[in-house]
C-alpha cells in the first residue's frame, strides 16, 4: 500500500478541500473513510453540502480549478451521489 500513499494524499487533499471551500463553516461535517475493496483502494468524503464537483478548465495562470482534473487523471474510478443530508465524493485507486 506504501505505492498508493502520494496519490493517495494528493487526492484525498483535492477532496477535502472542496468540501471545506463550498461547504463553508462546516468543517466539523466532513468525513472521510477509506477502506480496502476486491483490488481497490477506495476513497470516501462526505460532506452536508449540495455542490457537485466537476472538472472544470483553469486558464493556464490560474491557481484553482485542475483538483478534479487531477482526480479524473490518477484515479481508476471516481464519482459522487447522494449521501443523508449531503454528497459522498469518492475515488478508487488499484491496489499493487
Amino acid at each position: 500500500m506504501h505505492e498508493l500513499a502520494d496519490d493517495a494524499a494528493l487526492l484525498l487533499s483535492e477532496l477535502v478541500t472542496n468540501a471545506v471551500v463550498h461547504v463553508p463553516g462546516t468543517p466539523q461535517g466532513i468525513q472521510l473513510v477509506l477502506s480496502r475493496g476486491e483490488g481497490h483502494l477506495v476513497a470516501q468524503v462526505t460532506d452536508p453540502g449540495g455542490y457537485l464537483p466537476r472538472c472544470g478548465e483553469a486558464g493556464p495562470d490560474s491557481e484553482n480549478g485542475r483538483g478534479m482534473w487531477l482526480v479524473e487523471q490518477i484515479a481508476a474510478q471516481w464519482g459522487h451521489h447522494a449521501s443523508g443530508n449531503g454528497k459522498t465524493v469518492w475515488f478508487t485507486l488499484r491496489l499493487p
